[in-house]
């Protein structure tokens, strides 16, 4: 009676222990899913990095990249009229007008 008993809890256990193939294909559909969503939405962000005012900055004043702070924009045609992370000289500008802190030059 031992026996029958053992061998009968060893074979509940390995079909609990077995997975499903359904289950495999199911959580496989969903990281696809995921991975294409991801993807979509990654490869559709045309933002761009600039920079912006950490404070006031005022005319004459010499600018380099720790007056400033990064952001990230959608500019969409007017990438031209700021100053993008990239194209700060090492020597830093100089400003014409006032910004005020947290514009985005």
């Amino acid at each position: 009676m031992e026996v029958t008993r053992g061998s009968t809890v060893a074979r509940t256990a390995a079909r609990r222990i077995a997975l499903d193939p359904r289950l495999l294909i199911g959580l496989l559909l969903v990281a696809g899913s995921v991975a294409g969503v991801v993807g979509i939405v990654s490869a559709a962000d045309d933002s761009v990095e600039i920079y912006a005012a950490a404070r006031t900055l005022t005319p004459g004043q010499r600018v380099t990249a720790d007056d400033l702070t990064v952001v990230s924009v959608r500019l969409d045609s007017a990438t031209s009229r700021y100053l993008s992370v990239d194209s700060l000289p090492p020597a830093g500008v100089l400003v014409g007008r006032t910004i005020a802190a947290g514009a985005r030059r």
